[in-house]
């Protein structure tokens, strides 16, 4: 009688435990945090860096990328210098003190708060009104990337639409 109960409970153990981490993971893939809302070390989110009905690009770097992808962060400060109210260049992480020091004449928005995977990056981001509505991931080695195709010929807003339509 002993052994029936003990098969029984570790089965129903097993049972119990399949289904409160597949609840978990579940959960997780249905509710990922927003890029529009992930924080930064100068108060606030990234949808907080513009203003409310203006969409703007987000890059995010990590410090080290700033010297290795020269092409794609210099079209992308040229662009945002063209658009100062549309363009943040945000740090994945804190820098080391050797980066800090050549980083200085780069006009950053501030540093994520956890930082991202090195594999991730860059990452550029479209965001109007905490809404993120565009995002694409790993564009080391890009030289120029669909944005900022788009962007040559469109508007932000179009080239949004054109790369991103849902």
């Amino acid at each position: 009688m002993h052994a029936l109960f003990a098969a029984t409970w570790n089965r129903l153990t097993r049972v119990v435990t399949i289904i409160a981490v597949t609840s978990v993971l579940a959960s997780c893939a249905r509710n990922p945090v927003s890029p529009a809302q992930w924080t930064i070390d100068r108060g606030g989110t990234l949808g907080s860096l513009f203003e409310d009905g203006v969409a703007g690009v987000v890059l995010v770097i990590d410090p080290a990328q700033c010297f290795t992808c020269t092409n794609l962060l210099a079209q992308w400060l040229d662009w945002g210098a063209d658009n100062p109210n549309r363009f943040a260049l945000v740090l994945s992480r804190e820098t080391r003190e050797w980066e800090r020091r050549r980083l200085v004449f780069l006009p950053l928005s501030g540093t994520l708060e956890h930082a991202m995977e090195a594999s991730r990056l860059p990452v550029e981001l479209v965001i109007e009104d905490g809404r993120t509505l565009y995002q694409a991931d790993r564009l080391a080695g890009v030289s120029a990337s669909d944005l900022l195709v788009a962007l040559r010929s469109q508007e932000l807003s179009e080239a949004v639409f054109t790369l991103a339509p849902d």
